[in-house]
């Protein structure tokens, strides 16, 4: 009987690890979409920093400034209604076709300095490859 109760507590500490991993790992995978215009109008933009997000605009071309000694990009996308843009600093490779009015999207975190730090930035394809009307 004593070894059944200590395999029993095992298997419990052992399961309620494991159910604890899980829970953690997904509440910090978890990615909300915003639009541009809810994240700059939010009020709490230290909550947000907590957040990670996923955000697309249009990219605004002449903002555009890359530094390839530090691999570091720093430019902006503007909301589809055009009334708000968003900067965004992402430390890695420039996308190929980042071209001005390019739909992008970035996902990251937004901080109390009102900059979006992007971990992944993210290109839609280009209209050439669109049914032609």
């Amino acid at each position: 009987m004593h070894k059944k109760l200590k395999l029993i507590l095992a298997l419990s500490v052992l399961l309620g690890a494991f159910g604890y991993l899980m829970i953690s790992s997904f509440n910090n995978a978890k990615t909300y979409y915003m639009t541009i215009n809810e994240v700059t109008a939010s009020a709490d933009k230290g909550k947000l920093g907590e957040q990670n997000l996923k955000v697309s605009g249009k990219l605004v071309g002449q903002s555009v400034k890359w530094d390839p000694s530090k691999a570091e990009l720093k430019f902006e996308i503007i909301s589809e209604d055009q009334k708000e843009t968003m900067p965004v600093l992402y430390k890695g490779v420039k996308p190929d076709n980042f071209n001005d009015g390019i739909d992008v999207i970035v996902d990251g975190k937004y901080t109390v300095e009102q900059v979006f730090l992007a971990d992944k930035v993210m290109t839609k394809c280009p209209s050439k490859y669109e049914e032609q009307q």
